[in-house]
């Protein structure tokens, strides 16, 4: 079978406009922080190794294991608190002083962000 330049430059076109909308999905899915985690992506139909692609190509920034930030996301002073908490998992919540530094309540040593969750996690987020 012989293909023509129509042909090829078809397909690449159609691969580039599934791709796009799977980012564009993610894009959509992020939260108030910009941060998405690879299973929202997964729930959005991309794969682990498109969100690790996406990363490489500068679409996403990983900022903790299986947490992606949106890079084109305004930066917000509260943001390494939401990262802390989607890093630690599902059902994972703020504790002790680092509420009181969040919400800014009094004057915090904020060096060691506090995350509780209702299950064991053995993870370090760095």
């Amino acid at each position: 079978m012989e293909y023509t330049i129509e042909d090829v430059s078809y397909v690449e076109c159609f691969r580039y406009t599934i791709a796009m909308a799977k980012i564009d999905d993610i894009y959509g899915a992020a939260d108030d922080y910009g941060l998405v985690t690879s299973a929202d992506a997964r729930a959005l139909g991309a794969s682990d190794a498109e969100v690790v692609q996406y990363a490489a190509r500068g679409r996403l920034e990983r900022v903790a294991r299986g947490v992606y930030r949106v890079p084109v996301w305004p930066y917000q002073e509260q943001a390494p608190y939401a990262i802390a908490v989607r890093a630690a998992g599902e059902g994972a919540y703020l504790y002790g002083e680092s509420v009181v530094a969040l919400l800014g309540l009094c004057p915090t040593d904020p060096r060691a962000i506090r995350v509780a969750t209702p299950r064991r996690t053995r993870r370090s987020l760095g």
